[in-house]
């Protein structure tokens, strides 16, 4: 009786501690843009560069084509607080963003094919602050950026 009990306890903490309570791992912001309809409404986990501004906030990484418009508005605590230390107005940001994968039509005149509904956004590294000429956005980008020759 007794290891039977003990059997079914640890069967049902497998069971309910099982995948959904594990971390997420991180993949490959790439990953997301070159199969978008493997990761449609699943949450991901992705390190990529975070560019800000008037009517734009949006995703991307330099080793592939696609950006993905950065929804804020479902965000926990923590990472309320940890945006709060990030610029004002504009920036260039590369962070660790974890949330639900869209495809569709969102952002600023539905500019943007996919979405992130962030529900965590943590390790934030400013690698430009407010806005600056393109050329020299870029050149910080190739340095920097996700998908740049040292990103942060």
């Amino acid at each position: 009786m007794y290891i039977r009990r003990t059997s079914v306890t640890a069967f049902s903490c497998i069971f309910l501690l099982g995948p959904s309570a594990s971390p997420q791992s991180q993949m490959e912001f790439c990953e997301l843009i070159r199969h978008p309809e493997t990761y449609n409404g699943k949450t991901v986990k992705i390190r990529a560069t975070w560019i800000y501004g008037y009517e734009w906030t949006y995703l991307h990484c330099l080793g592939c084509d696609g950006r993905v418009w950065l929804d804020t508005s479902e965000l926990d605590e923590r990472s309320e607080k940890t945006i709060k230390h990030t610029p004002k107005d504009a920036a260039i940001v590369n962070v660790d963003v974890e949330g639900v994968f869209q495809a569709g039509s969102f952002g600023h005149m539905g500019g943007y094919e996919y979405q992130l509904r962030a529900h965590t956004i943590s390790n934030p590294e400013v690698i430009s602050k407010g806005m600056k000429g393109r050329e020299k956005e870029l050149e910080i980008e190739r340095q920097f950026a996700c998908g740049g020759v040292k990103p942060r």
